[in-house]
This record gives C-alpha cells, sequence and structure tokens, in this order.
C-alpha cells in the first residue's frame, strides 16, 4: 500500500502510518507490513465488508504489533 498524503503545515502527513514528510513521495507505506494491514487483506480477500470501525482498529492492530517486534527484539538481546 502506498502513502496517503494530506497537506499540513509543515509540509504533508501520511494518513496511514503519520509520518511528515516535505512533499509526497511514491514509497510504500511502513504500516503495510503491521498485524492489521494483513488482517485487512485477508477480510477484503473474503469480501467482507469494512465497517466504520475497521481503520481504527486496523492502525490499532498495527501500534500493538510495532511494540511486539519491540519487545521481542529487546527479549533477544538479553
Amino acid at each position: 500500500m502506498r502513502c496517503e498524503f494530506k497537506e499540513h503545515e509543515d509540509g504533508y502527513i501520511c494518513n496511514n502510518c503519520g509520518k511528515y514528510k516535505r512533499r509526497p513521495t511514491i514509497r510504500n507505506c511502513p504500516a503495510t507490513n503491521g498485524l492489521g494491514e494483513k488482517i485487512a487483506k485477508v477480510t477484503k480477500a473474503l469480501k467482507i465488508p469494512e465497517c466504520g470501525g475497521c481503520k481504527k482498529r486496523r492502525q490499532a492492530l498495527n501500534r500493538m504489533g510495532e511494540k511486539v517486534k519491540q519487545w521481542v527484539k529487546n527479549e533477544n538481546e538479553k
């Protein structure tokens, strides 16, 4: 998935991952690797319609997945 930018006072902000940039880029959004994005792909493939809370849930799962990755990385370094 590509970053979806909207204008912001400091430049542009991605609607998916929240990153600020001076100008929009074509690079893939880092949020596409998260748990929420993977679940969204499965539900889309199963043709389950999105509800109003789907985007919030997807973002929450992406954040949770990042925290788990960081925790695992820290545990492996010990």
